[in-house]
């Protein structure tokens, strides 16, 4: 958080018109998060005040849409691909994503295949299981 703080994040996020979802430990980081928020984070529950259930429940889709993008930069790092980028910012921005959207087709992939076993469904071939029949000769 001193490093977001240092380097004026909030600020850049706003001049550039993005946003950030943020996990507890970044509360109190936007300097401005009433009017327009920049860093959405959850809500902190304390002794005196316990979370509503309205509260609860923005903590888990703010949680849900981090989880996500958590989970792709969990993949990155996990086959080390990001280790030797040294390249400009905006090419290293456009190949991250380039590499998250691959990451994440991948995932979807391994857990569609993993069900599929699951189920013992049979392999998806060309014509997604259907074998094709001849049409019987018309009669004119």
């Amino acid at each position: 958080m001193t490093a977001a703080r240092h380097d004026h994040i909030t600020r850049h996020l706003r001049e550039a018109g993005l946003g950030a979802l943020a996990d507890l430990g970044f509360v109190g980081l936007d300097d401005d998060p009433d009017d327009a928020p920049v860093i959405i984070t959850g809500r902190k529950a304390t002794r005196s005040h316990r979370l509503t259930d309205a509260e609860k429940e923005a903590n888990r889709l703010v949680s849900r849409e981090r989880a996500a993008v958590e989970h792709g930069f969990a993949n990155l790092k996990t086959w080390r691909i990001l280790t030797k980028v040294r390249m400009n910012v905006h090419h290293a921005t456009t190949l991250l994503r380039a590499l998250l959207v691959l990451a994440n087709r991948e995932v979807q992939r391994r857990q569609t295949f993993t069900r599929r076993q699951s189920l013992r469904l049979p392999a998806r071939g060309p014509h997604h299981g259907l074998t094709p029949v001849p049409r019987p000769a018309s009669s004119r």
